[in-house]
């Protein structure tokens, strides 16, 4: 995220160099309960549900198409807390 206003988030993806404004529809604040915050957001004719949470909550809600993706993504995130690195992850519907 590079902005973020009330009703805006601004994305820049720099391995493409492109910028994505989205429009924030609802926020869900974090809470103790749900253990993540979430946006709903409308961009280019879509609306999307973003997600960011600890990858206890987060990993167990996602589908993945092929289980060596969990795996990956579960090995990597080891290896950040290895490294004593604090990590989030994100998800989108």
């Amino acid at each position: 995220m590079t902005e973020r206003t009330p009703n805006t988030i601004t994305l820049v993806d720099n391995v493409n160099k492109s910028k994505e404004i989205h429009n924030v529809i609802a926020e869900f604040p974090f809470d103790s309960t749900r253990k993540r915050m979430s946006l709903i957001v409308f961009t280019k004719g879509q609306y999307w549900l973003m997600t960011k949470g600890a990858d206890s909550i987060i990993l167990p809600r996602v589908k993945f198409n092929n289980p060596q993706e969990l795996k990956q993504i579960e090995k990597d995130l080891y290896n950040f807390a290895c490294e004593g690195l604090r990590t989030l992850v994100m998800a989108k519907k």
